[in-house]
């Protein structure tokens, strides 16, 4: 094999080697920062989106923070009712005093987009100046069945420009009131002997697009027992019903961030105790009725 062949090789086998690693690092998970504009005049409001690239991975937790310079810009909302991520272990919150704004959260079942939304949040501008957004600390969770963690994710900083206001009018975002309750949602009673030791429980997921998902409220009204009815309880789901043995109607209410709230309502089954205690009071009734009727048929 001539010197000329052999290195022929070598260059394409290098070059097919640098491709290779290119693609990969052109492929990284990257999370960013996105708005209408890099430039803005005090007096100014707008809303800046954080989207991932997952590059065709499918993650299923998600959390980290965003650096904002509180000296410039003020944090007037924050958004997540259209967020991928559903279930929030820390709720998106800006911390004022260190200008950060955390959030942790998962998706059951993971997601895998180019564009997909974590969490928007309005800043105003309030001093003249070069400010700079970053994204100091994530954590990227693959939905693997492990739960391994993305070594390398890329995490370009937003910088932003604030000039002095000329006086004249400028465009600002303004946020629209929340005036519409969380989407209609489904209460399902379960009972699973690897949950609470096998006592009934409720499960509940609601939506709002809007302002996101607040919390939850339960009440428990038993049946034909309404001096049992309890109060409204804060809790997440699942939620161990109160009520183990007797038919109680469970009212679910979810309240968004605005406030506003929708109800959803199941009945849970009588508990396996009360059937058993209704069994032997149907075979001691029956019994006493039998032994009546033969007692009144001998005395004929």
């Amino acid at each position: 094999m001539s010197s000329c062949f052999r290195n022929s090789v070598l260059v394409v086998t290098v070059l097919v080697v640098a491709l290779c690693m290119f693609t990969e690092r052109a492929r990284a998970e990257t999370v960013f920062l996105k708005s209408s504009s890099t430039r803005y005049s005090v007096g100014q409001s707008f809303i800046v989106n954080l989207i991932c690239d997952t590059s065709g991975n499918v993650i299923n937790t998600i959390s980290g923070s965003v650096h904002i310079p509180s000296d410039m810009f003020e944090v007037s909302d924050i958004r997540y009712g259209n967020s991928v991520v559903s279930l929030w272990v820390d709720k998106p919150r800006y911390d004022e005093k260190q200008g950060v704004l955390y959030f942790s959260g998962g998706v059951p079942g993971g997601f895998s987009s180019s564009d997909a939304p974590i969490v928007s949040f309005v800043m105003h501008a309030k001093k003249a100046g070069r400010a700079r957004i970053g994204l100091p600390d994530f954590s990227l969770l693959l939905n693997d069945g492990s739960g391994t963690e993305v070594e390398k994710v890329t995490l370009p900083s937003y910088d932003v420009r604030v000039t002095e206001s000329t006086g004249g009018s400028q465009e600002s975002f303004v946020a629209q009131k929340d005036n519409l309750p969380p989407e209609d949602f489904e209460v399902v009673v379960s009972t699973d002997r690897t949950v609470s030791d096998g006592k009934y429980f409720v499960s509940f997921f609601a939506v709002d697009k809007d302002s996101g998902i607040d919390h939850y409220e339960i009440m428990e009204a038993p049946f034909l027992m309404p001096f049992l009815r309890s109060g409204w309880v804060l809790s997440d789901s699942p939620y161990v019903l109160r009520n183990q043995l007797w038919i109680t109607k469970v009212t679910v209410r979810a309240y968004d961030g605005a406030g506003n709230y929708k109800d959803s309502c199941v009945t849970s089954p009588i508990g396996g105790v009360v059937y058993g205690i209704l069994f032997v009071v149907v075979v001691v009734c029956l019994y006493r009725v039998s032994k009546s009727f033969r007692h009144k048929k001998k005395n004929r």
